[in-house]
């Protein structure tokens, strides 16, 4: 179809598949996205992040990471959150104190045997996660809005046909659907 419609789902088997794949898809952008923004440090936020589809009465498309993949999104870390109340204010990005405590400057982090080096540098945003999910989210929707609408307006029509059909002089039929007569 030339009216942009032709990926649209129509079957229960092709929006399965369309679903699937979204769900792939979100995972290796999300991946992308860390390793174009240097997010990757231990790769533990990398490797824990998973898609999956629950099927049943209600179906569900679910995406898990740890918790931490969210600071990571926001340029916090464990002072920032985890019940603490910090009226939004963190002292270690305050350059002020960031000097006073010697956090201004290259430093040696994690346990002694291993670990890496600081630069030095307040924390900063590393948004992997926020920004492809929503638009993603509301591209899934609309596809999936036309589809059911599709499949909504076909049963529709199927039984309107089954009620109306037996009656009307002039054959009428379902486009695509051929009479016993035409076989």
């Amino acid at each position: 179809m030339s009216n942009g419609q032709s990926n649209i789902p129509k079957t229960r088997e092709e929006l399965s598949e369309y679903e699937q794949g979204w769900c792939d898809l979100m995972v290796d952008i999300w991946h992308e996205q860390m390793s174009q923004l240097r997010a990757i440090d231990t790769g533990r936020l990398y490797a824990s992040v998973r898609g999956k589809i629950t099927e049943g009465e209600i179906e569900s498309i679910q995406h898990q990471f740890v918790q931490y993949g969210l600071y990571v999104e926001q340029g916090t870390g464990r002072e920032f959150g985890y019940g603490r109340d910090t009226d939004g204010h963190i002292d270690i990005k305050d350059p002020v104190y960031r000097e006073e405590h010697g956090l201004d400057k290259p430093r040696k982090r994690g346990p002694k045997w291993g670990g890496g080096y600081t630069s030095g540098q307040p924390r900063g945003k590393k948004p992997w996660f926020d920004r492809k999910y929503l638009y993603s989210i509301y591209r899934l929707r609309e596809v999936l809005q036309k589809s059911y609408g599709e499949q909504y307006q076909n049963l529709t029509l199927r039984a309107l046909h089954n009620v109306f059909a037996p009656i009307a002089k002039d054959g009428y039929r379902i486009e695509g659907e051929t009479s016993a007569a035409d076989r």
